[in-house]
Parts: structure tokens; C-alpha cells; sequence
């Protein structure tokens, strides 16, 4: 199955009936990208039927010079995709704002996505809305911008195939802790969501990915509450139409993954589970290199939440014994005092330079006791993304990590608790070819019962072992994705 690198359906101008029948929830939208050259017949929209995907993205453009064929044909197309319970959105670009070649007022389209770098993103949403139907929900698919106020969801460009990174052959990319080298999307969407909120979507495609890259890729976004927007290319949707098997079988498989997680959407309404908070503040000095710092915590299976910086006080710190504030740039007194307190009754704060003064040391930071606790703090304001990641889970304590997985080298384990503490999920998503065979999940606290979950096998019981104040359990074997869902 291929998956187009880019927008394309030449949708010009769309002077289409008044609004779909039924009511427009941008929160539910589970969005398709339609292709390159792919007919938007009634026909081809019947691929969609019986599948979760509600909402469909085409390229809006050139409104005044539209013909009246193009006209008639984006019509059929909509009228039937509402029909269908499907709204269809316009995506319009920086250059098209530019241009002046929308045609909204008579549009009818259930909503718009705005994609791309926007030099100045409250400016452009404001250009849409002068000529936009009023409360038109406007999609923000943007890398790196701000969110602007007023929309209905927030998304990026960015995103990466979900996959073990592999060379030539089978030799895979490994980390120097002689691991595989993972490409995931967890820490991007874990990042977004505690900054901008719930939903997000990623928008980027991939380049004709094995089938099995596009299920992982969906349970990779969707595992941190995020959605890919799926992107298939105008061959597959024709090899599709033309019922041929292999992608007839990738297609159910694409849709069952969907309907799975939102057939469990009331795990988004979890928290990331984990006794380190890593405080986040848009103003750090070089976000890429903070970004990577999530990441590779993540690859190195470290359970943490985001603190988004406005948020930072008493509250935030409840429940956890670390904090890694290489994120926050010039901290005030008032931000000062409180870390100080919390190192005071026994938490570990992991900093960089601009918390204190020290005298370097041989190693990459000096620790710095301080009543119950201590700071580590680096020599460096903003340290190595791949130093921190490798000292953190020694720093930490092994031990006292919320979730630790054995024989596992391609998997990684996204974990979330509920409010009361009383569930507990535990994601595990293999991003290797092959399926992950025995692979043991530590969890610690004590845990009754426990429910494997999977978008490719039937429900059924963990068995629970426990040791010393964890438990553990075995999963024979998963291909891709499987839930532990542990409860009290």
C-alpha cells in the first residue's frame, strides 16, 4: 500500500449545498487526506463506508476560475460524503490566503483546515474568517506556530513513520545503549497535548510505507490521544475499488485499528503515569534540542509527565519524586522557591546551569544536596539531550520507575493512570517487522486483575505475578500494538 507525501486534489472553488445534515463535532472528526488525481465520484467515497473515518480532507483553491465540471463533481462528491455521515474540509495553504483565491462565503464545506508555516498565525486566521461562514471550525495544521485562539483543533506536519529505523538489508540503527534506533511519534503528541489540549492531529504522510507502518503508525499517535490523518495514495484507493486482496485486508485492518481506539477513547481522559514531571515552557532557548530530550526519555522507557510552565505550582508536583527542569529557561523566585522546597522534602531536581552556580566536577553535572533531597545540576544550561536520557533513569532509580519491561528492545510502554489511581494502562507498541515474543511488563503497586487488549487479538486475562511491590505478567506474542489495562 503507497501513502502520498502530499495534499493534492485540485478541489477549485466549491459552491456547494448549505451545511451537512447532521451536527459537526470537530472533536470526533477521525480525518482521511483524499489523493493525488483520485476521482471524488460517489463511487470512490464508498471505500469509506462502514469504516470509523468521518471527515475528509481536499485541496481548496482557485475559487474564481473554477469550472462549472469541477463545480458539479466536488458537489456529488459532498452531498454523498454527507450522506454518509462524512464532512468534507478544505485545506488552504499560506499562498492561498495570499492570493486571495478561496471562495468561501458560498462553500458549504463542514469546515477548513489552514496548513502550513504561517509567519504570523493569529493574522492569517483572522484574514480566513473576514470571508468565511461564521463558526466555520478551522483545523491548525502548522509546524511549529503558536496556536492561535478560536479553533477547533490543533495539528502539525510533523510526525514520523512508526518503525524500528533500519540500513541496508536487515541491519537495524542501534542507540549506543546497543538498542534499535525507534522512530515515534509519543513525546511530539504527549508535548502538544499538555500545551495546546486535546485533540491533535498529525498530518504528516508517509512515503509509501509496508502496510504494517501505516496500523503502527496510527496506534503510535493514537496511544498519547492524538490522530494520524490517513493518507492513502490514488493507487491504493483503485486497487480498492478494484477489490484486490491485499488491499481489501489492509484497508479492514486500517479501520479496525481506528474503531479500537475509539472504541476505548476514555483512555485519552487518562494521565501519564510516572513519578518524574519534566517542567515545559515554549521559551526555551532551543526547543529542538528540549524536544529530543523528550524523546529519547521516551525511548529509554522513562514514564513522565509534561508541566506545561504557566501551570507550575504546589498542585503539579503532587505524586512525584523528580523533576527535570532543563526546560525552563530563567526561573523566577517564586519558581525558584517552590523546586527548592520540593528538593527540601526529598525530591530530586535535575537542572540545568542557570539554577546554581557549581564548581565542575569531572562529570557532566555536580549534585547538590539540599535538606531531604538533592539537585543534579548540569554544567551545561541546556545538556545533551542523549546525556540526560542515558543519566536519568540511574538518577531516577530504576526501581522506582512506574513500568519496566523485559526482552523488549523494540517495544516501547507509554503508561496512564486514572485520577484515583485505581487503573492503570500500560501501551505496549512493537516498531519492529517481526512480532515481540515473551516480553515480561513490571508494573509496580499492588494490582488485582489485569485485561490484555489488542486491535488484532481477542480480549483476555493477564496472569499476575507478584514480586516484591510490583507485579509482573508474560505477553507470549503481539505483532503491533497490546494494552495492559491493570486495576486495584
Amino acid at each position: 500500500m503507497g501513502i502520498n507525501d502530499r495534499v493534492a486534489i485540485a478541489v477549485v472553488g466549491l459552491a456547494l449545498l448549505s451545511g451537512p445534515a447532521h451536527a459537526i463535532q470537530p472533536e470526533r472528526w477521525i480525518p482521511l487526506r483524499w489523493p493525488h488525481a483520485a476521482p471524488y465520484s460517489p463511487e470512490t467515497l464508498e471505500l469509506l463506508r462502514g469504516t470509523p473515518i468521518n471527515c475528509v480532507l481536499v485541496k481548496w483553491t482557485q475559487g474564481a476560475t473554477a469550472s462549472d465540471e469541477a463545480r458539479r463533481s466536488v458537489r456529488a462528491f459532498a452531498e454523498h460524503a454527507r450522506s454518509l455521515g462524512v464532512d468534507v474540509l478544505g485545506v488552504v495553504t499560506a499562498e492561498d490566503l495570499a492570493h486571495g483565491c478561496t471562495d468561501r462565503r458560498e462553500s458549504g464545506l463542514a469546515g477548513v483546515v489552514l496548513q502550513g508555516a504561517f509567519t504570523d498565525a493569529p493574522a492569517a486566521l483572522a484574514e480566513f474568517r473576514r470571508s468565511a461562514p461564521a463558526g466555520m471550525p478551522v483545523v491548525f495544521l502548522s509546524p511549529g506556530s503558536p496556536r492561535p485562539e478560536g479553533i477547533a483543533l490543533f495539528g502539525s506536519l510533523e510526525g514520523a513513520e512508526a518503525r524500528v529505523r533500519t540500513t541496508e538489508g536487515d541491519a537495524a540503527v542501534a542507540t549506543p545503549s546497543s538498542e534499535p534506533w525507534i522512530d515515534t511519534n509519543l513525546s511530539l503528541v504527549r508535548s502538544m497535548i499538555a500545551a495546546r489540549g486535546r485533540p491533535v492531529w498529525l498530518g504528516s504522510s508517509l512515503e509509501k510505507p509496508p502496510a504494517a507502518d501505516c496500523f503502527r503508525t496510527i496506534a503510535d499517535v493514537a496511544a498519547e490521544g492524538g490522530r494520524w490523518v490517513i493518507s492513502p495514495d490514488v493507487s491504493f484507493l483503485e486497487e480498492l475499488r478494484r477489490q484486490k486482496p491485499e488491499a481489501v485486508a489492509a484497508w479492514r485492518r486500517i479501520s479496525s485499528y481506528l474503531e479500537f481506539f475509539e472504541k476505548h477513547s476514555e483512555w485519552r481522559g487518562l494521565s501519564p503515569a510516572g513519578g518524574l514531571g519534566v517542567i515545559q515552557d515554549s521559551a526555551v532557548k532551543d526547543p529542538e534540542v528540549f524536544g529530543e530530550t523528550l524523546n529519547l526519555l521516551m525511548r529509554r522507557r522513562v514514564p513522565y509527565r509534561i508541566i506545561p510552565r504557566p501551570s507550575l505550582g504546589t498542585a503539579s508536583l503532587d505524586g512525584l519524586t523528580a523533576v527535570l527542569s532543563t526546560g525552563l529557561p530563567a526561573p523566577t523566585d517564586a519558581e525558584r522557591a517552590l523546586l527548592a522546597q520540593f528538593v527540601e522534602r526529598g525530591g530530586l531536581l535535575v537542572a540545568g546551569s542557570n539554577w546554581s552556580k557549581v564548581r565542575n566536577s569531572a562529570g557532566a553535572y555536580s549534585i547538590v544536596p539540599s535538606g531531604k533531597g538533592q539537585a543534579v545540576v548540569y554544567h551545561e544550561e541546556l545538556p545533551d539531550p542523549e546525556t540526560v536520557a542515558r543519566d536519568m533513569p540511574s538518577l531516577f532509580g530504576r526501581n522506582r520507575l512506574a513500568v519496566r519491561i523485559f526482552n523488549g528492545p523494540s517495544v516501547l510502554c507509554p503508561a496512564r493512570i486514572s485520577s484515583d489511581g485505581s487503573r492503570m494502562l500500560v501501551q505496549l507498541i512493537n516498531y519492529a517487522s517481526l512480532p515481540a515474543e515473551d516480553v515480561t511488563v513490571r508494573v509496580a503497586g499492588a494490582w488485582r486483575t489485569a485485561r490484555i487488549l489488542s486491535p488484532d487479538d481477542a480480549p483476555a486475562d493477564a496472569v499476575l505475578e507478584q514480586t516484591g511491590e510490583s507485579v509482573q505478567t508474560r505477553i507470549r506474542n503481539f505483532k503491533i500494538y497490546a494494552a495492559l489495562l491493570f486495576e486495584r
